[in-house]
């Protein structure tokens, strides 16, 4: 599979888009989608003016970065009833750093408007892959072919000596 290394200018300029898009919508709170939402989340945020940040620990890959077919949702987004309480009453952006199949999305957005009803409730992503089957209310780029993105944050593991 192809790789593509985005530098910290390109999620700058991706971010920055984002938020011009998202500018209109008087968000409240982002909800961000851990791992790969949170830097988006912050900078994103900090273009909206937008100070509370909630986030959601969520996970289709496995350990060694392949695609478990599962989602697992390791961070709920909060049972206390202060932050269901702040999301119901808010208008809400849910932000991933890439829309790859779409499941995360699809299910994350299903669940909040199940279980909270905010306000209102609008996606973003900073890339979006050809296949997906949830193409996000705003984004900075859909691409055409599918390589596997990798994010200025994504290092590699720190080996232990045994």
């Amino acid at each position: 599979m192809t790789k593509r290394f985005l530098s910290w200018e390109d999620i700058d300029e991706a971010s920055l888009s984002v938020a011009q898009q998202a500018a209109h919508r008087d968000i409240d709170v982002i909800i961000a989608l851990a791992r790969g939402g949170l830097i988006p989340s912050r900078l994103i945020a900090n273009h909206l003016g937008v100070s509370k940040i909630v986030s959601m620990g969520i996970s289709t890959y496995n350990k060694d970065h392949k695609k478990s077919g599962k989602i697992e949702i390791y961070q709920s987004y909060g049972k206390e009833l202060e932050h269901k309480k702040l999301i119901s009453k808010s208008n809400v952006l849910v932000v991933d750093d890439l829309s790859d199949s779409g499941n995360t999305f699809g299910y994350i957005l299903l669940l909040l408007c199940e279980q909270i009803a905010p306000r209102s409730i609008q996606s973003a992503a900073l890339y979006v892959k050809p296949e997906t089957k949830y193409t996000p209310d705003f984004y900075h780029k859909k691409l055409t072919t599918s390589p596997w993105l990798v994010f200025p944050w994504e290092t590699k593991p720190i080996k232990l000596p045994i």
